[in-house]
């Protein structure tokens, strides 16, 4: 909500890029659709503001993710995730906006905590307008974690998760001579 307690709809969309089909084993993707991005891009955002969201983000899974939000009008903030990089930057969508792309390095190595600030207006015919938008990412690199404000209702859900997920994890599926590490 707003400092005012107006509410803020926003609206999230999630997608993976289709080239990933095709790099990971059959049996994750079974059953599932990949469609060209940006199309399914612009409609997702087009049908959350249909359904009246003030603020559109794109989670993305792929690779150039600047470049895509280049190709799509609609979204104001992507999150990105694939490429393992750091990234922070403004480009101009297809409509002429400029749109906030981000992707917070791999592994648990970083987290960003982003801030939207805006502007928010009754217009005409008592709809609210958001402009003005400005992402403020701040950045707690892996030394720094302690540092980071906890949500008591993500760390419940990511505790939810963890625990469902523990004996699965536990499993032993292989074994090799060698330590593996990603940069």
């Amino acid at each position: 909500q707003t400092d005012k307690g107006d509410p803020v709809k926003i609206g999230v969309f999630g997608m993976i890029d289709p080239e990933l089909y095709t790099k990971t084993s059959p049996v994750n993707v079974e059953g599932l659709v990949f469609e060209e991005m940006s199309d399914y891009a612009v409609r997702s955002a087009a049908s959350l503001r249909e359904q009246g969201c003030d603020l559109v983000i794109a989670l993305a899974h792929c690779n150039h993710p600047a470049a895509l939000a280049e190709s799509v009008s609609g979204v104001d903030l992507w999150i990105a995730g694939h490429e393992h990089i750091s990234l922070e930057e403004q480009v101009t969508d297809k409509a002429g906006e400029k749109v906030y792309v981000l992707e917070a390095g791999c592994y648990g190595s970083k987290v960003d905590v982003t801030r939207l600030i805006f502007t928010y207006e009754k217009g005409a015919a008592g709809t609210y307008e958001v402009s003005g938008l400005t992402v403020t990412p701040e950045t707690y690199q892996e030394d720094q974690m302690e540092a980071v404000p906890s949500d008591e209702t993500v760390a419940a859900l990511f505790q939810s998760l963890n625990d469902a997920q523990s004996e699965i994890l536990r499993e032993k599926i292989g074994e090799t001579p060698k330590k593996l590490e990603a940069e």
